[in-house]
């Protein structure tokens, strides 16, 4: 073939590729303006299922953390796990435990004894008091606050609040002084505590307890049975516990939505609000779930995490789940940035 046939074929196919990149981009340009979504890629790393992409969630590498956990708080770049009396960091990017903070009484095993906020994190102690850990230097900050009994902490409303199931009152604490400003009492067996919506919420013995933060007074009690964790987000409260539902209680109405959202069949559920999504924890069949808050409905598969997810909490564009079955803290990235892959 001559030099000006071969120049000539070579421009041809050019030409042919350069028409196929602008059909392909016009395909996927159509694709994205349309609203379609292709389906995530799915695969299995270690026994885990992954799913790929950057559309739906992604099961990171299992952390560690020594000891089963017990509460997990996350906020900002941190992560904070109790687990085997102490106070457990986890740098929330690098999924390495930063340190292990000691605490004189020790860190109680509870699954709502660890919160952040007010400039620290709040810890309940194996004693039943109210600890405060600097979140800057990891170590235990003045004495704890004695109340014995508490089990169960929650920060926000320009205070800490902790509960005494046994006392059957909430105790509010100035975290600038650490002094009890206040106690509410005839609680009904007061156990998990969130702050938000403008109200404390307490999970009582059958009923869902709304504080008025100005007040310090108990202004609503909504019925719900089972109740053992609640989450305040997404413009509800939700609620969860055994027997595998999860419900949703309407603040303006101080009322549980009819329809509960059914996550499994058995068992002991935690929840968490975070990343446009309600997260369930299913203790006995060790999956994690996501639930449409709009919607009130489940949305894709279970997502399989370790053993026993005792407690969940969201920050850092991520899932974290405490599974005190198997020592491990998993993250599942709701973010497009790469996740690291889970070890056999």
């Amino acid at each position: 073939m001559s030099a000006g046939r071969r120049a000539g074929a070579a421009l041809v196919g050019l030409l042919l590729g350069l028409g196929t990149l602008v059909v392909t981009a016009r395909v996927v340009r159509d694709s994205i303006g349309s609203g379609a979504e292709s389906a995530p890629a799915s695969t299995s790393v270690g026994g885990v299922g992954v799913v790929a992409g950057a559309t739906g969630p992604r099961l990171g590498a299992a952390i560690d953390v020594g000891h089963s956990p017990g509460a997990v708080a996350a906020a900002q770049d941190a992560v904070w796990v109790a687990a085997g009396g102490r106070l457990v960091h986890v740098d929330a990017h690098t999924g390495r435990v930063v340190a292990r903070v000691r605490v004189g009484e020790g860190v109680s095993s509870s699954s709502c004894g660890v919160a952040v906020g007010a400039g620290a994190v709040w810890v309940v102690t194996e004693r039943g008091n109210v600890a405060e850990i600097s979140l800057r230097r990891n170590r235990l900050v003045g004495d704890p606050v004695r109340l014995g009994g508490v089990r169960c902490v929650a920060a926000g409303a320009g205070a800490v609040w902790a509960t005494s199931p046994g006392g059957d009152e909430v105790v509010r604490i100035d975290p600038r002084t650490k002094r009890v400003t206040s106690t509410i009492r005839d609680a009904g067996g007061a156990r998990d505590v969130a702050v938000g919506m403008g109200a404390v919420w307490v999970a009582g013995a059958g009923a869902v307890l709304r504080i008025d933060p100005g007040s310090n007074l108990i202004v609503a009690r909504i019925a719900v049975e089972g109740l053992v964790q609640l989450a305040v987000g997404a413009g509800a409260v939700w609620v969860a516990g055994a027997g595998g539902v999860v419900g949703r209680i309407d603040p303006t109405g101080n009322e549980l939505a009819a329809q509960t959202v059914r996550v499994a069949t058995r068992g002991r559920v935690s929840v968490a609000v975070g990343g446009g999504f309600v997260w369930a924890g299913i203790v006995p069949e060790g999956t994690v779930v996501r639930i449409d808050p709009v919607r009130n409905d489940v949305v894709g598969e279970p997502i399989r995490v370790g053993k026993r997810p005792l407690s969940v909490a969201y920050g850092a564009a991520a899932l974290w789940v405490a599974n005190t079955g198997d020592r491990t803290l998993d993250e599942i990235k709701t973010s497009v940035r790469p996740a690291r892959t889970r070890e056999s």
